[in-house]
């Protein structure tokens, strides 16, 4: 008898498209866009912010759209109509003169990211979730963490260089659409919209202890995508690869954390963790804000890295607390939701202020942000209620 295979087929196809949309999203979204938009069009960075914030709108309608073709039509045809609507932003960027087709190619662009997702996650096998899900996360990191790294390293070299790079990743990325293996299941019936809309009204009247973590937590990282790269280059006096040596520093720190930080929360407590990782990531932005050398700068990105590995395990166990069995779709979908529109405000917000109070002090708003939820959490229940149909786990 063979040996069942580990990965479906086609699952590294799409773990290749996660990881190639996700690397020109951070090579673009998270570094080229704001630097480019400031330094080049001569852009404020509120526009700047409201661009990041029209590319998470597309994203989130996607997202949101994106499952009822996905059931009805060949996913290489809607990928590849999704796919092409964001190479059409992307190669808007450099005529994008003015303010409106600026945000025009941000929001444009944002439209062919999420079907990845949807896709990627309905190809693993619930009998191998965990295994899957980690190289499909793996992917996800890898791509994000080394769009953003090379781009401020290319920046130095010419200013429109990371736009050629996104453009030919993605356009290979595209091309490969359509060898694309039909991943439609018939056998799966989603429940009824109306039985979701039911089930989403229920459950936003249980998860209130959840707000404040999943609206601060990304507004606060939201405030900070437009602001960075101008807070290093102008406040600090630093070119702009340092950003991609604080990323490098902070974000393997993290990467590295996340196990080994998840078992000693599940053996010691999360709650505990929850704090620690909101502590430490809201006075490393407070400490990062006044000027100082790149050495103590680093020293603050790995304290930021340390408390996001502290932090997500314990935040994603307790966010699994509330998702009921026999609803997990909607459960996460409404999770990802409130995120999303999180992230949306924040982008806005920080180049809003940024432009009234300057960048330094958007970093003590969002680390004052982050430091608030160590006191909520510290009192808050942190389990669902009784009659709640999630996990039967509590938070210690």
């Amino acid at each position: 008898m063979p040996l069942p295979k580990r990965y479906p087929s086609g699952f590294f196809h799409l773990a290749f498209l996660l990881f190639a949309t996700e690397f020109v999203r951070g090579l673009i979204v998270f570094s080229f866009l704001v630097i480019y938009g400031e330094n080049v069009l001569g852009m404020s960075l509120t526009w700047v912010g409201l661009a990041v914030t029209a590319h998470s709108l597309a994203d989130l309608a996607s997202k949101s759209s994106a499952g009822f073709f996905l059931d009805r039509f060949p996913a290489r045809v809607v990928l590849g109509v999704l796919m092409g609507i964001s190479f059409l932003g992307l190669a808007l960027l450099p005529f994008a003169r003015d303010a409106w087709l600026f945000l025009l190619s941000a929001t444009l662009f944002g439209f062919g990211i999420s079907p990845v997702w949807l896709l990627a996650m309905g190809s693993v096998e619930e009998e191998r979730r965990s295994a899957q899900m980690g190289t499909l996360y793996a992917f996800w990191l890898l791509g994000t963490g080394g769009g953003v790294i090379l781009s401020n390293f290319l920046i130095g070299r010419g200013s429109v260089t990371p736009l050629y790079v996104a453009l030919g990743v993605w356009g290979i990325s595209l091309l490969s659409v359509a060898f694309l293996r039909d991943f439609r299941h018939p056998a799966y019936h989603p429940p009824l919209l109306r039985e979701q809309f039911r089930v989403l009204v229920h459950q936003f009247g249980r998860i209130r202890a959840l707000l404040p973590g999943m609206l601060f937590q990304t507004v606060a990282a939201g405030m900070l995508i437009p602001v960075i790269p101008n807070f290093l280059a102008v406040y600090q006096n630093l070119p702009y690869d340092a950003y991609s040596y604080l990323l490098l520093l902070g974000g393997g720190l993290a990467l590295g954390g996340l196990i080994p930080m998840g078992m000693a929360a599940d053996r010691l407590g999360r709650r505990g963790f929850l704090l620690l990782g909101f502590l430490l990531m809201g006075g490393a932005l407070l400490f990062m804000a006044p000027p100082q050398p790149l050495g103590r700068l680093l020293f603050w990105a790995a304290v930021l890295g340390i408390g996001y590995a502290a932090l997500l395990p314990a935040w994603n166990a307790l966010l699994a607390q509330y998702v009921p069995h026999n609803h997990k779709g909607v459960g996460w979908g409404l999770f990802s939701t409130l995120e999303g529109l999180g992230l949306m405000l924040g982008s806005g917000l920080g180049g809003f202020l940024a432009d009234r109070l300057t960048t330094p002090n958007v970093l003590l708003i969002s680390g004052m942000m982050l430091l608030s939820l160590v006191f909520f959490y510290a009192f808050a229940p942190l389990h669902p209620p009784a009659f709640w149909d999630g996990s039967s786990d509590r938070v210690r």
